[in-house]
């Protein structure tokens, strides 16, 4: 009593292949469109309900993409082990890229430490470090001796006026004219 069905013919199969992608078209386009909007729908919440809907749309959408353009979803991501030769070349040039503009922004560094150092020595009139100490040193000792910060200030003004030679050696220089003159 064994009855065989018989063999569908080539014919018959690839009707029924056809009708298969048919379907499955329809049903994923379908799905694409449905899926969001039920999930759009009132009450609005995240359960399992909502995950299955936005798997389905997933598939839908991935297997409309592969129909369209022979690529699904998975297929568009960037393998990063096997680049293709002109990617690789790409890659290649923008590290060159990179590593001359590194050479180039150190030496501008380089060139820059150089300029703000003299910038510095510039700025700080020749002084040495410690020049604060020395400072607050040579206020505290005028003070003790009775100067006042107007004087001070004075002495500073004449010091840069006359480019940093000092009160006493101006003084001492028109004494040392004053002495030759004198008749003897």
């Amino acid at each position: 009593m064994a009855s065989s069905q018989p063999e569908p013919s080539q014919q018959q199969r690839q009707q029924m292949t056809d009708d298969y992608h048919k379907f499955l078209y329809a049903a994923s386009l379908t799905t694409c469109v449905l899926a969001p909007v039920i999930i759009s729908l009132p009450p609005r919440k995240l359960d399992l309900y909502t995950f299955s809907l936005a798997s389905a749309f997933i598939v839908s959408a991935n297997y409309q993409l592969k129909e369209r353009t022979g690529r699904g979803f998975i297929a568009r991501i960037p393998n990063p082990t096997g680049m293709p030769q002109r990617a690789e070349e790409l890659r290649r040039k923008q590290q060159e890229a990179r590593a001359l503009e590194e050479s180039a922004v150190l030496a501008a560094q380089k060139k820059g430490s150089l300029l703000e150092e003299k910038a510095k020595e510039l700025w700080m009139g020749g002084e040495t470090d410690g020049w604060k100490e020395r400072r607050l040193r040579e206020e505290q000792e005028k003070l003790e001796n009775g100067e006042g910060y107007g004087s001070m200030i004075m002495d500073q003004i004449w010091e840069v006026w006359n480019w940093g030679e000092k009160k006493a050696e101006q003084l001492e220089k028109e004494d040392e004219k004053v002495v030759e003159k004198k008749p003897r």
